[in-house]
């Protein structure tokens, strides 16, 4: 029998020594051995021991001795054994035992009686006192006996060896020599046989004289050792492992049922079931039988261990050796682990059937202690666990999701998986989150904690660049849990280390560098339609706090030239009356910006005095405030430059409702100042005359009221403008109220009303403008109210600027529903209401019910049918073609013949060709309108032909005088035009090139018409017209304005590439009106401020339709695409940049940009640079001095550059970032320089300016970081990975372990810290350049070699002593390590696993990067000693892993060891043992199995007993 490992500690019987007396072999058991502090089994107490085969307790207790004399020659008392009949006594105890503790009855004391040997002589009394018991006997009594057969009942308190045998206990069969009765026997006791032959006598006389002596106590214990060792030499196992598993045989399917429900049976032994497995149960047939008989999980695995110890062994029967025995090995775990994959995935695939849930259970069960007992290829398992995990629907998701809590551990144990794993928690958590399905809610919350132990507790799995701008947003839906104080801490920590490697670029540290300022304008300049004055205000509060700070910038914004819109002007003044409301000082502000600005600061002082204005109707600026602070600081009299804009806003400042005493004292200030401010009074006086005589005139006296009203609205001051505007509201209220004698409604007329209109227009005083139009509302003059429709539709933006919008287009919307029902509405409102609506995106029900009101407006003009052209010839005929003889015919009916159609059409033409003298044609547009509604189709097509063979004659300069009554009237759209100038360009030769200029420009001047004066626009009427007609004219073109406006505002890149294409053909034209016309196109306000805004709002768009690519010219003056740029970004030529050369112009533009003009400079830039004939091969060439200005602005901390240079072209960007990557890699050398030095010859380091320096030349190569591609040369990327390996070595030359024999000063340390202080910004910037150049540096080094020194370079800074001082550093480079190891091949990864782990085997961040290349088992190895003897110790651990070889070589390596390994010298000490390194020791998992024979004396394990030193029991 053998004995392995226990719980507990087990006395080892010991063989006996010469002179031993003792009695050996099957022995009695003793009251001593059920005792926990006996002596070895077969060691007799010779103090007390008690006979468990007396009847008696008193015969049962003997004193010691036994008859037996003692060893050192000492006699005991003799005594023969008394044999008593009965059940053998069971428990012994200490004390003496009483009849009462033994059977006691009457009849056993009888029995013991009639034994005819004498009793043992007795120490202990009986009890006399005890009463005898009697029992009653005769005929009538009845005695149940109750009868029970005889049974072995051991000791519970005997020691028990394995197997559950107990120690010394050999009960009474009558069979022992023992029991053989001799007169030797009866006399002297029963002895063992002695092993000595010379052992008759005692020892003690040949031991006392030796222990009498000195040395007797060290000749003793040396004797005692000496047979210790003897001993347990002879008890050891030696014999080599008998263990075979369990064969494996071809059973009939009725035979394999029933051993595998035996086996399912726990009552069942295993030893019984291992004489014959089952040959065809294997793989997943394996598992789903135990499935089905529901076999005990540990059973499970034992019958898939012994199946797979059959099959491995295989293998070797096979002749499989060396590498092929491995392979096949290796192949069939991974077919048996597919085969354990394939079973959960389908006992999965199962949900909702019966059972499920148990079965699911069992085999979750079973996966898991297969997966623990190493029975499956990790690897394999978890890439399918995750990859399952991964293409899990959202059903199925909480049963995977509890698979990954199963072998979570192993999962974010490795960066390859625990990122996998990190990747399917997102996507999955933003499918939930997509879904929004509330049933979701158990599983969003469930990967949301995941996410949180993740973040908490293994971020380097959430360092996912690739995705993170992707699923960055969930993070934030993660709520914090209450036991994890520092989760929001570890979610900043992993966005931040995130975004540096996802982004490095510019983009990343962008929000960083813009300015509040620049945050501030980005805000007002996105203000819509829809403002809330309150929020934006509050918005400009949350970037700049101080209101006194934020009220430059806000007038900054509404007044510069850089900006486009009256609507700014509002906006601004809302705002500061918000920040008044405030307790905000605004008018200290307002007045200190004014008396600080400068010519040439791109300011336009005329909109911060109209913001003054507005804030001073409102009662928000105090006037008296500005004049005392103009007295108290006399600013008047100040510098010339600082005193003109205060005087000029003096002087624009209103007066109309100023006390008498303040009017006063402006005045007075304004005629020192040298300005007569009684003149404006009686000028004002003088334009309001001439009003009141244009709306009451009649139309011959028009032309002359018009054009005197025009010259003296000319060089009017802000303040008369002001107060005309606040006239005229008031002119229209009072003819609102009081109407004309005789007339019982308003008697304002459309003409009055117009003209009211244009002049407030013409003075951009848009907050009486929209008193305007809401006093409009309340006439019933559907022209008046169609007129304030368009005035809601052409200026929506500025309305709503001020507040008007809403309020107005529910006054206009009640007003229209109040007048449907009451008269049929003009065709004209409708329409425009309808574009109100489609602009303004207003309710879908009102837009049908209007469409339903123009139908039936429609209907009703159609009801009463007639031809009109039974008599259109002979009216032509005997009337002519004028005006009375088109309305006769016009009026005649409502159907009309083609051919009579044809002639009025060109009878009216004919007409407007001889009109074309006047500025506007008066009423033709009505007539056309009128002609097209007998015939729309047939008219758009005649119209079409006329205005295409217009357009492509010589007198195609007659479109612009037509337009305005075509387009007025609705006769013809803006894309109706388009398409007849594409077809006339289609009738003109390809060569004429004057001719395709001039149909262009006559196209791009209709879409942007210049703004007019109301002169300009007023018809000069001729012979038969009238008021009506100059009404209409005025109309129609208002209507052509807002159409034009609103079909650029669409189509506005068309229109640039129209314009740009009209560019490049007049610039190859030889006429030279052309060019004349090509200039004034180019500087009309309409195209200047349409370009604005487009700049600010689709730069992109805009240089990609426009200027680019650049234009070429053949002489030395600018394109005219530059001349555009030029006057956008210096309207008023102050910069010159005509007179500069590419080069200064770079610089100037770099040094001049800011928060507002940064658009047009970069466009600039762009410009200058890009690839063109104008610029060919300077773009390139200017990078040098681009480069130079850009250093230049970060050392002002102008922030704007980075914005520009981002903007450049992939070439440009090229050269400016290897400039600064050149001048980064000479710092670093410059470090590392210094740090090669001594410490006694070095100066101490400055970390500042290099850092400084770095920092901004990686601020260049952030922003120009798009220029990286995976073609660049892989010479710059390479250069990076050098520098590292220098700095690693510098690094590794003094670390502290060298210094710790030196004595450090205070210097010396200083210099130590500083030093590595550079080390670590010199890490941070290669480590920063080489993220960015990842994908080209990972592309053009695809070799094994260059990914591995880099990665090997990053471990070594990884584990470097000197920077763990740093864990920022440290930290980048365990990020930047995860980043580059998510690309290795899997060899690669391997090897560097084995490498790495190797040399930094302490170091579980290697371990994670790479993962273990240890297999479980290496910590098991045999030791042998390599002082001449050998461990007596177990299986220890080895630091060193070692390579798995072939089992065979294994087992031949350890066999040998143990064969040349000497016996362990007696007394050494450990500190004199010295051991070889250990020899791995793979452990045959598959054949770790129980006990599997009777066989109890041999070694028949799956491990060896002989390796652990083993002895037998």
């Amino acid at each position: 029998m053998t004995s392995r490992s226990a719980g507990g500690i087990h006395q080892i019987p010991q063989p006996r020594i010469a002179g031993d007396l003792r009695p050996t072999g099957r022995q009695r058991v003793s009251a001593a051995a059920a005792q926990p502090n006996s002596l070895p089994n077969n060691t007799r107490n010779h103090k007390l021991a008690i006979d468990l085969t007396s009847s008696s307790p008193e015969d049962s207790v003997t004193p010691s001795g036994g008859g037996v004399k003692g060893a050192l020659g000492q006699s005991g008392l003799e005594s023969p054994r008394h044999y008593g009949g009965g059940k053998p006594q069971l428990h012994g105890h200490h004390e003496v035992a009483t009849p009462r503790s033994a059977v006691g009855d009457r009849a056993t004391s009888a029995f013991a009686a009639n034994i005819s040997f004498p009793p043992r002589p007795g120490h202990y009394i009986p009890d006399c006192t005890a009463q005898p018991v009697w029992t009653p006997t005769g005929a009538g009594t009845t005695t149940k006996v109750d009868c029970k057969n005889f049974t072995l009942e051991t000791p519970s308190a005997a020691v028990v060896y394995p197997q559950n045998k107990p120690a010394d206990f050999s009960p009474w069969t009558g069979n022992h020599p023992e029991d053989n009765l001799s007169e030797q026997t009866i006399k002297s006791g029963y002895q063992n046989k002695p092993l000595i032959a010379s052992e008759a006598n005692t020892a003690r006389v040949s031991l006392w004289s030796p222990l009498k002596n000195k040395s007797g106590l060290q000749t003793l214990s040396s004797l005692f050792v000496t047979i210790l060792e003897k001993r347990q030499t002879a008890g050891r196992l030696t014999a080599p492992s008998t263990f075979k598993p369990p064969p494996r045989v071809a059973l009939t399917t009725t035979k394999r049922e029933a051993w595998l429900r035996d086996l399912a049976n726990p009552a069942i032994a295993l030893r019984r079931l291992n004489r014959t497995v089952p040959y065809n149960v294997s793989g997943k047939v394996l598992l789903e039988q135990c499935l089905s008989k529901n076999v005990p999980t540990s059973r499970a695995v034992w019958l898939a261990k012994c199946i797979g110890a059959n099959e491995l062994r295989g293998f070797k029967r096979k002749g499989a050796s060396g590498g092929a025995g491995l392979n096949g090995e290796v192949k069939w775990v991974r077919e048996w682990t597919a085969a354990v994959e394939q079973f959960v995935e389908s006992t999965a695939g199962n949900c909702g059937e019966e059972g499920w849930k148990a079965k699911m259970v069992y085999v979750t069960r079973l996966a898991s202690h297969l997966f623990a007992e190493q029975l499956l290829d990790h690897e394999h398992f978890l890439d399918w666990l995750i990859s399952t995990f991964e293409t899990s629907t959202l059903d199925r998701l909480p049963l995977w999701i509890i698979q990954i809590q199963i072998y979570w551990k192993k999962l974010v144990s490795n960066r390859r998986r625990g990122r996998r794993l990190a990747e399917c928690l997102f996507a999955h958590l933003n499918t939930a989150s997509e879904d929004g399905n509330e049933l979701l809610a158990p599983i969003f919350q469930r990967i949301q904690l995941l996410l949180t132990t993740l973040a908490v507790a293994h971020s380097g799995c959430l360092i996912l660049p690739k995705i993170w701008e992707k699923y960055k947003h969930l993070l934030d839906t993660v709520p914090a849990n209450s036991d994890s104080l520092d989760f929001l801490g570890a979610i900043q920590t992993v966005r931040m280390r995130n975004e540096r490697l996802g982004s490095p670029s510019y983009f990343a540290a962008h929000e960083a560098d813009i300015s509040p300022g620049r945050k501030v304008l980005d805000i007002l300049d996105n203000a819509g339609v829809e403002i809330s004055i309150n929020a934006l205000a509050s918005r400009c509060l949350n970037h700049i706090s101080d209101i006194s700070r934020l009220v430059p910038v806000i007038l900054q914004w509404s007044s510069s030239i850089y900006r486009e819109g009256a609507h700014r002007i509002y906006i601004a003044a809302r705002l500061l009356r918000r920040y008044k409301s405030l307790n905000g000082d605004i008018e200290t502000a307002i007045i200190t910006f004014v008396s600080e600005m400068q010519e040439g600061q791109g300011v336009d002082a005329a909109n911060i005095f109209r913001v003054v204005a507005e804030l001073v109707r409102s009662k928000h600026f105090s006037v008296s405030h500005f004049l005392r602070s103009l007295v108290a600081t006399g600013a008047l009299l100040g510098s010339q430059q600082s005193s003109k804009h205060l005087v000029a806003l003096l002087t624009d400042l209103p007066v109309d409702d100023l006390p008498e005493h303040i009017s006063n004292l402006r005045l007075i200030l304004l005629n020192k100042a040298g300005h007569d401010g009684f003149k404006e009074s009686e000028k004002v006086g003088r334009i309001q005359r001439t009003v009141n005589s244009c709306c009451m005139a009649t139309s011959k006296a028009m032309p002359r009221l018009y054009q005197e009203l025009d010259q003296s609205l000319r060089d009017l001051s802000l303040c008369c403008k002001l107060e005309l505007s606040k006239y005229l509201r008031q002119r229209l209220i009072l003819h609102m109220q009081e109407p004309r004698a005789g007339e019982p409604e308003c008697t304002v007329t459309a003409q009055e009303f117009f003209i009211i209109r244009d002049i407030v227009e013409q003075f951009c005083d848009y907050t009486m403008l929209a008193d305007i139009a809401g006093i409009g509302l309340t006439s019933s003059n559907t022209e008046v109210l169609t007129s304030v429709v368009e005035i809601l539709s052409f200026r929506h933006h500025v309305l709503a600027a001020i507040g008007a919008l809403r309020p107005l287009l529910e006054k206009t919307i009640s007003r229209y529903q109040s007048l449907r029902l009451l008269t049929p509405l003009s065709k004209a409102f409708l329409l425009s209401l309808v574009e109100v609506s489609r602009i303004l995106s207003l309710d879908p029900q009102l837009q049908i019910q209007l469409s339903y009101d123009i139908s039936r407006s429609e209907a009703k003009g159609v009801a009463m049918c007639s031809p009109a052209s039974d008599n259109a010839a002979e009216v032509l005929q005997t009337t002519g073609d004028s005006d009375e003889a088109l309305e006769r015919i016009l009026s005649s009916g409502t159907t009309m013949d083609e051919q009579s159609m044809t002639r009025v059409f060109k009878k009216i033409t004919a007409r407007l060709e001889e009109e074309s003298q006047a500025p506007y044609p008066t009423r033709l547009g009505g007539l056309f309108c009128r002609l097209r509604a007998f015939d729309e189709a047939g008219f758009d097509g005649m119209q079409h032909k006329w205005l295409s063979q217009l357009l492509s004659s010589p007198n195609r300069s007659l479109c612009r005088y037509y337009l305005p009554a075509l387009i007025g009237a609705g006769c013809l759209t803006m894309a109706g035009f388009l398409q007849a100038a594409n077809e006339a360009q289609s009738q003109v030769a390809e060569t004429d090139n004057d001719a395709r200029v001039g149909i262009e420009l006559e196209v791009l001047e209709a879409f942007l018409p210049k703004p007019t004066t109301i002169f300009e626009s007023t018809p000069v009427c001729g012979q038969g017209s009238s008021e009506v007609y100059v009404a209409e004219s005025q109309q129609d073109v208002y209507r052509y304005r807002i159409k034009a406006r609103q079909f650029v505002s669409v189509n506005r890149f068309a229109v640039f590439q129209r314009l740009r294409q009209t560019i490049d053909l007049c610039q190859s034209g030889t006429v030279p009106s052309c060019s004349l016309r090509m200039g004034m196109l180019l500087i009309n306000p309409a195209l200047m401020s349409l370009l604005k805004d487009t700049a600010i709002n689709s730069r992109d768009v805009l240089m990609d339709s426009l200027f680019l690519p650049a234009s070429s010219t053949d002489s030395n003056t600018p394109s005219m695409t530059k001349q555009i740029l030029d006057r956008l970004l210096d309207p008023f030529g102050r910069l010159g940049f005509s007179t500069l050369s590419r080069q200064n112009q770079i610089i100037r533009l770099v040094e001049i940009a800011d928060d507002l003009s940064f658009p047009f400079c970069e466009m600039q830039v762009r410009y200058l640079l890009a690839p063109g004939s104008e610029a060919l091969g300077m773009g390139v060439g200017l990078a040098p001095s681009l480069f130079a200005a850009i250093c230049g602005a970060m050392d002002e901390d102008r922030c704007v550059w980075a914005e520009i240079i981002s903007s450049l072209s992939s070439d440009v960007a090229l050269k400016i970032r290897e400039h600064a990557e050149v001048d980064i890699l000479a710092i670093v050398t410059d470090v590392m320089r210094k740090m090669s030095v001594p410490d006694t010859d070095r100066e101490l380091i400055s970390p500042t300016m290099d850092s400084s320096l770095l920092k901004k030349y990686l601020r260049v190569v952030d922003s120009t970081s798009k220029s990286v591609s995976s073609d660049c040369a892989p010479r710059i990327a390479a250069a990076f990975a050098e520098k590292l390996k220098v700095i690693v070595y510098n690094l590794s030359a003094s670390e502290p372990g060298d210094r710790a024999a030196v004595n450090e000063t205070p210097e010396m340390l200083r210099r130590s810290v500083a030093k590595s202080t550079q080390a670590c910004n010199c890490i941070e910037a290669l480590l920063h350049l080489l993220t960015i150049h990842k994908d080209s540096f990972w592309k053009t080094n695809p070799s094994v070699a260059g990914q591995a020194t880099l990665m090997s370079t990053l471990c070594s800074l990884l584990t470097n002593p000197e920077l763990q001082r740093f864990p920022s550093t440290v930290e980048r480079v365990f990020d930047v390590a995860s980043y580059f190891s998510d690309d290795l091949p899997d060899n690669l990864r391997m090897s560097l696993a084995k490498i790495e782990g190797t040399k930094h085997c302490n170091d579980p961040r290697i371990a994670f990067l790479f993962g273990s290349a240890q297999n479980p088992d290496d910590w098991l190895g045999l030791i042998t000693s390599a002082t001449g003897y050998a461990s007596s110790a177990g299986p220890s651990a080895a630091l060193v892993p070692a390579a798995r070889t072939p089992t065979g070589q294994l087992q031949q390596r350890q066999q040998q060891i143990l064969r040349t390994a000497p016996a362990q010298r007696p007394g050494a000490s450990p500190s004199q043992m010295h051991f070889n390194p250990p020899v791995p020791f793979p452990l045959r998992r598959w054949e770790l199995l129980p006990d599997q024979s009777n066989n109890t004396s041999g070694n028949d394990t799956p491990i060896s007993l002989s390796l652990f030193k083993a002895r037998k029991v």
